[in-house]
């Protein structure tokens, strides 16, 4: 099933769950992350079960992670025990997988999954039922327009004037969503590393392809390959004029010249980063939190303002 070029193996995905990866808008191979949102679509990566797929495209490109076992001479990806296999379904190059699955792998909203519509369907019912119930058997209508107002209270700030509120929400909500995929994807370089929070100019480390994996601020070395330049999107999050920089990629002594070239390990990256990435991934996981309480106390102020509102106008009918 997974054919790269010098032998073939296959794969057992009957309890495999299949992620399909969102597609580029454009056939670019790197992702700058001051143009995330505009290469990759604002879409989550589908999940599904293998037994939903009746088929697959011809030339359909698969990602496969998990055991392999040698089985009468074929090698064969298995899901074994707790250990399922992770297969992704992509398009477009490879070495992109690991810049959109951070992408597409995170929620768009974190509160909403597929339980929630239903969720709120039923709470909604069962409170205009109960407001029915109060209003049939007590004299006080207090009840009920509790009962009521809590019956809308989940759309109820969709409803002017919160709606200004909500849509505040939206906003930060969305810029917090991006500062984390910026903050997963500056480490990224850093995963290969041992003690990256002390990681040192000069440090190596071993890919599973077998390269050497440099850090360095060489400004002698050779690079060969597509390099990606890398920084946070935000200024407040970036460092000053005089930033240092720092490059990531697989180290080769060439002619006594030190040579930095893409990886053969699709997964690892030539990448240039503008500053130290551990900082400037502290920096944007605080900033991430601040846009999250921002949200939060938006969305709050929204349903409280129009929760009051509700209260007063059932107070009018009701009375």
């Amino acid at each position: 099933m997974d054919n790269n070029g010098s032998f073939t193996v296959e794969a057992d995905l009957s309890q495999a769950k299949l992620y399909f990866l969102p597609s580029f808008s454009s056939g670019t191979r790197t992702l700058p992350v001051e143009r995330l949102q505009e290469e990759v679509p604002d879409e989550q990566a589908a999940l599904v079960s293998w037994n939903q797929i009746f088929s697959l495209p011809a030339g359909t490109q698969l990602f496969i992670a998990g055991q392999l076992c040698s089985e009468e001479g074929r090698g064969v990806f298995r899901s074994s025990g707790k250990d399922p296999l992770l297969v992704v379904l992509y398009d477009g190059e490879r070495n992109t997988i690991v810049q959109r699955a951070v992408w597409g792998g995170r929620q768009r909203n974190e509160y909403w999954n597929q339980f929630t519509l239903a969720s709120l369907l039923t709470g909604a019912f069962c409170m205009v039922l109960l407001a029915y119930i109060f209003l049939r058997s007590t004299p006080s209508s207090l009840s009920a327009i509790f009962a009521l107002t809590l019956a809308f209270f989940p759309i109820s700030g969709l409803l002017p004037p919160g709606f200004v509120l909500y849509y505040l929400y939206r906003f930060f909500w969305k810029r917090a969503r991006m500062l984390r995929a910026e903050r997963d994807l500056l480490r990224l370089p850093l995963r290969y590393y041992p003690d990256s929070a002390q990681l040192k100019l000069g440090s190596t480390a071993a890919l599973p392809t077998g390269e050497t994996y440099l850090c360095s601020q060489d400004a002698g070395l050779l690079i060969d390959g597509e390099l990606i330049i890398r920084s946070a999107s935000l200024p407040a999050v970036r460092g000053g004029k005089n930033e240092e920089v720092i490059l990531f990629g697989a180290h080769s002594e060439t002619n006594g010249k030190g040579r930095m070239q893409t990886p053969g390990d699709p997964m690892a990256e030539l990448v240039l980063v503008m500053g130290d990435p551990a900082v400037l991934a502290q920096n944007c996981n605080r900033r991430a939190r601040m846009f999250a309480v921002l949200s939060a106390v938006s969305v709050f102020s929204a349903l409280t303002l129009n929760f009051f509102l509700l209260l007063v106008i059932w107070h009018f009918i009701i009375r």
